[in-house]
């Protein structure tokens, strides 16, 4: 059975120790309190669980510069109104 995602977000990171730039893409799975959209997905636990290692310098702390809400495929999206 294929996942089932509300969500799809790329987030932009920036290594705290050598500043090397990267990025990271998320699926949220459909569950209860899932968060649809980018203010969701700040306010919601999500973001704790995630976890980072430069690629560069291999630290583990990073800070969040930005936050990009991709489109979903339609063969993936669960919930009227959330279309690609």
């Amino acid at each position: 059975m294929t996942p089932r995602y509300v969500a799809t977000f790329k987030l932009f990171l920036m290594c705290s120790n050598c500043l090397r730039k990267s990025s990271k893409m998320i699926n949220i799975p459909d569950e209860a309190d899932a968060p649809t959209d980018v203010d969701d997905l700040v306010y919601s636990g999500v973001m704790q669980t995630l976890r980072f290692q430069c690629m560069q310098c291999e630290s583990v702390i990073a800070e969040v510069v930005g936050i990009e809400q991709m489109p979903l495929p339609d063969e993936t999206c669960s919930r009227e109104g959330i279309a690609a």
